[in-house]
């Protein structure tokens, strides 16, 4: 097991009640919840946008990534004595909540040409690094590792070779999507054997939700992009897109998980993301379309 000489000490002279609540906040801008819907809104919005389409598969990607890494590394957190939040796992290396936000916010910042918002990008990736040290369940290596394997992933999307064989999933030929996907479960099985984290069921069942939308994606990119400016929106679009949002949210919240049997639970995240997922891409949008009496995918 590889270790990092850090001693947390010197944040304990540094922690104050306010600070706390504030540093609390920063992980919300990467949890589950807040980046599906953030993608799902983007998508109804513009569907043509490539961003919100890339995004629903490299969340998922990068969270299995992240678990990979740390069985691979196994380098432990601080001492649990210095945790402010709960963790769910033991290794650190690198950090998940960092590497996610290094794809998530790293995607918008090379999809924008603002400066301000890449400026607001790349201040939230600082953010969230420095939350995950104050909060005492990171050291220093493990938010530069996250930084480090986040930006490799969003480089190796955007490569030319990459986005040539991405462009195939949106063709009727998605071969490469399902053996990357059955790859990642088969090695993701491994290193425990059959048990995996939640947030890896998660994900597992996002991928297989964002697989079974790949053909209603290539028909919306196929479609001419006739979308509006936001201050142009129909009210009915609002609304429909409203009440897809409440749909996921229902779906998230409210579907119940037997709390006693933790490792049924854990299972019934897979149709659960899945169906949330597959949802977002294939049936909401045709759902809104139908609401507001629109033909084409893409129109408002």
């Amino acid at each position: 097991m590889l270790t990092f000489d850090y001693n947390p000490e010197w944040l304990l002279a540094y922690r104050t009640d306010t600070l706390t609540c504030i540093f609390k906040l920063f992980p919300y801008l990467v949890s589950d919840y807040f980046c599906f819907l953030v993608v799902a809104l983007g998508y109804w919005l513009r569907p043509h946008k490539k961003l919100f389409i890339a995004l629903g598969y490299l969340i998922p990607v990068t969270t299995i990534s992240n678990y990979l890494l740390k069985n691979l590394f196994a380098i432990p957190r601080p001492s649990s004595i210095y945790h402010l939040v709960p963790v769910h796992d033991f290794y650190g290396f690198p950090s998940g909540d960092v590497m996610l936000a290094s794809v998530f916010w790293g995607m918008v910042f090379c999809a924008t040409k603002s400066w301000g918002l890449r400026i607001l990008c790349a201040s939230i990736v600082i953010s969230i690094m420095a939350s995950r040290i104050y909060l005492g369940v990171h050291s220093p290596y493990d938010v530069c590792g996250g930084v480090f394997f986040g930006l490799i992933i969003v480089a190796l999307w955007n490569s030319n070779r990459t986005q040539a064989n991405v462009s195939e999933w949106y063709e009727e030929h998605p071969q490469t999507f399902w053996i990357i996907y059955v790859s990642l479960i088969i090695i993701a099985l491994e290193p425990n054997g059959t048990t995996l984290p939640p947030v890896v069921m998660m994900s597992i069942g996002a991928l297989l939700g964002y697989g079974l939308s790949l053909s209603s994606i290539g028909k919306t990119l196929h479609e001419p992009d006739t979308s509006v400016p936001l201050k142009e929106t129909s009210l009915k679009k609002w609304i429909a897109i409203g009440l897809s949002s409440v749909i996921l949210v229902v779906i998230a919240k409210v579907i119940p998980m037997p709390k006693d049997y933790p490792m049924l639970a854990n299972l019934l995240n897979f149709p659960k993301y899945a169906l949330i997922i597959y949802l977002t891409y294939s049936v909401l949008p045709r759902a809104q379309r139908w609401y507001c009496g629109i033909n084409g995918p893409s129109q408002q």
